[in-house]
């Protein structure tokens, strides 16, 4: 039974050019409603209005800690082709703290199941990629076996995305693959994808979803800090930050 999650991965602020509160606001949110930590996940540059590559090389200027909220640093990259190619280098995602990557209708068209299989297989296989994106969401269907051989191999979570299972009504799709996970033992990360402050951490329906599913408390790796940054820190060996918080949480 999965009581609580203390981490949101997944926010945006008005960076991403269609999201509405600031980095402040959010933490606002979330020291109100009890969390440890959130990663603010701005839309990379392919998005149309979102970020210029060095809003994200410039990072290095905010504090790790905000108002005693953990605050890490990360993107939304978008999936550019069916090879899982993406907006940003290799070189800038190493800076990153939590690196998701997403299929989104507005840049990558709908293809076959092949097509998508092959472009998940393409963003798993990258090393600084830690996460795929709500990948129950749009006409985005692929096999779900492969895909999650693959993150078993990588240690690449999936996220269990709010917005999937309620606005974009996506439920069975969701099912199908929360119970694949449950199966090949993948870890999950649950998050809001908030894209205003208020919507931070609201995690209660993807908590209920799960546990109608009897999914596994320990494969939430975004439960707790004492969960979560293990399990970054052995995805990113070469951060000396995320390292030493790692010992210190």
């Amino acid at each position: 039974m999965i009581k609580s999650i203390k981490t949101d991965m997944h926010t945006h602020t008005m960076a991403s050019g269609h999201a509405y509160s600031t980095i402040l606001e959010n933490v606002a949110v979330a020291k109100k409603i009890g969390l440890e930590a959130i990663a603010i996940t701005e839309h990379a540059p392919a998005m149309p209005g979102s970020a210029h590559p060095i809003y994200f090389h410039n990072y290095s200027v905010l504090p790790r800690q905000i108002d005693q909220i953990y605050v890490f640093y990360g993107v939304e990259l978008n999936i550019l082709d069916y090879q899982g190619n993406v907006d940003l280098s290799n070189n800038l995602l190493s800076r990153l703290d939590f690196v998701i990557a997403s299929m989104h209708g507005n840049i990558l068209d709908s293809g076959s199941i092949q097509n998508h299989t092959e472009a998940w297989l393409g963003a798993i296989n990258n090393p600084y990629i830690d996460c795929i994106g709500h990948p129950g969401r749009g006409d985005f269907e692929f096999e779900l076996s492969e895909v999650l051989t693959a993150c078993k191999r990588n240690n690449v979570a999936i996220e269990v995305n709010v917005k999937s299972l309620e606005k974009h009504s996506n439920r069975p799709r969701c099912e199908d693959i929360v119970l694949g996970c449950k199966a090949y033992e993948v870890p999950v990360v649950v998050n809001s994808d908030a894209h205003f402050a208020l919507d931070v951490g609201k995690l209660q329906p993807s908590i209920n979803f799960l546990n109608s599913l009897d999914f596994p408390e320990e494969l939430v790796i975004n439960r707790d800090l004492q969960t979560l940054l293990p399990w970054l820190a052995k995805r990113k060996p070469w951060k000396s930050d995320i390292q030493d918080l790692a010992k210190q949480i």
